[in-house]
C-alpha cells in the first residue's frame, strides 16, 4: 500500500475516484515495472478499502468493480533429481544442510530461516513448524506460517544426521542457520551471495529459484508416495500450482516417519 496505492490516492478524496482514474493507475503500475502479481494486489488492496467506503455509506459503489487487471503468467517449474539436489549442496559448501533442507522438506524461506533448535525433534526425525520471519518494510518480522497454523514435517533419515552436527553447541532457543555473525539470514543476500553461485557451478538452470527447493520437495516425496504409499501432508497448504499439482492431502500427524517409511536420497553418501 505504501509504495503503489498512497501515492496516487492518498489526497483524492472518495467522490472524485473513478472507474476511468482506476484504469489509469492500473496501466501505469504495470508500465513502470509492476509485475502481474503485485498489480492485482494493489487492486485489491484498493478495491477492498472502496468496498469498506461503501459499507459505511461514503460512496454508493465502489468503482473498482470490473477493472481489467493482468493475468498471470503460468511459471514453468524447475524440480531437480536427487542428484541434482545433491550437486547444487555440494557447491554451497558451509550451507549444504541448509539447502538440503529446502530441498527435502519442502520448508519456505522465512520458515527455514525462523527455525529454533527447540523446534527439531531428531529422535523423532521432525520438524514443527510454529514460525516464520517475513519481511515488512525492509524488517525482517517473526510472525506465523504462511497458513497461521502449525505443522509437522518429516525429516529424511540422513538429513537428520547433517542436522544433529550442525547443531551441535547450540541452545534450545538458538536459530539453527544464521550468518556468521548471528543475524537472522535475508532472501535478497543470500541469493546473490550464496545461491546463485553454486546454482551456476552446479549448471542448473537459470529458471531454478530458491523456492522452487519447495517444489522440489514436493516432486522427491511425490515419487516416494507413489513408491511406498505414504500419505503426504507435510506441505501446509491445499494445492500446489495446478501446471504442476503435487497431489497434497490434509495434513497427517502420522507424517511419514512414524509410518516407518522415509525419502531417501539415493546417492551412496547418503544412505
Amino acid at each position: 500500500m505504501t509504495l503503489h496505492v498512497l501515492p496516487t490516492w492518498r489526497t483524492v478524496p472518495l467522490a472524485k475516484v473513478t472507474f476511468e482514474g482506476l484504469s489509469q493507475w492500473v496501466a501505469r503500475l504495470s508500465l513502470g515495472g509492476l509485475g502481474p502479481s503485485g498489480t492485482r494486489q494493489s487492486v485489491f488492496v484498493m478495491s477492498a478499502a472502496l468496498d469498506h467506503a461503501v459499507r459505511s455509506g461514503r460512496i454508493r459503489s465502489n468503482p473498482a468493480r470490473g477493472l481489467g487487471l493482468p493475468r498471470i503468467r503460468r511459471r514453468d517449474y524447475v524440480f531437480l533429481t536427487h542428484l541434482q539436489l545433491r550437486d547444487l549442496a555440494s557447491e554451497a559448501g558451509s550451507w549444504r544442510v541448509f539447502v538440503l533442507l529446502l530441498g527435502y522438506t519442502g520448508l519456505r524461506w522465512g520458515e527455514a530461516t525462523a527455525l529454533h533448535v527447540c523446534d527439531i525433534d531428531l529422535a523423532r526425525r521432525r520438524i514443527d513448524v510454529r514460525r516464520a520471519f517475513s519481511d515488512v518494510g525492509g524488517r525482517v518480522v517473526l510472525g506465523t506460517p504462511k497458513s497461521h497454523l502449525s505443522r509437522t514435517v518429516p525429516i529424511p533419515r540422513f538429513l537428520a544426521r547433517e542436522i544433529s552436527a550442525a547443531v551441535i553447541g547450540k541452545n534450545a532457543d538458538d536459530l539453527v542457520f544464521t550468518m556468521p555473525g548471528g543475524s537472522v539470514l535475508r532472501l535478497s543476500n543470500w541469493r546473490r551471495a550464496v545461491f546463485l553461485p553454486p546454482r551456476a557451478r552446479a549448471r542448473l538452470s537459470v529458471r531454478f529459484r530458491i523456492h522452487d527447493l519447495r517444489h522440489t520437495a514436493a516432486s522427491l516425496m511425490k515419487t516416494a508416495r507413489v513408491a511406498s504409499g505414504a500419505s503426504f501432508g507435510s506441505f501446509g497448504e491445499r494445492a500446489l500450482p495446478a501446471a504442476q499439482r503435487i497431489g497434497t492431502a490434509a495434513e497427517s500427524r502420522a507424517g511419514l516417519a512414524a509410518k516407518g517409511r522415509d525419502l531417501r536420497c539415493h546417492h551412496p553418501r547418503c544412505i
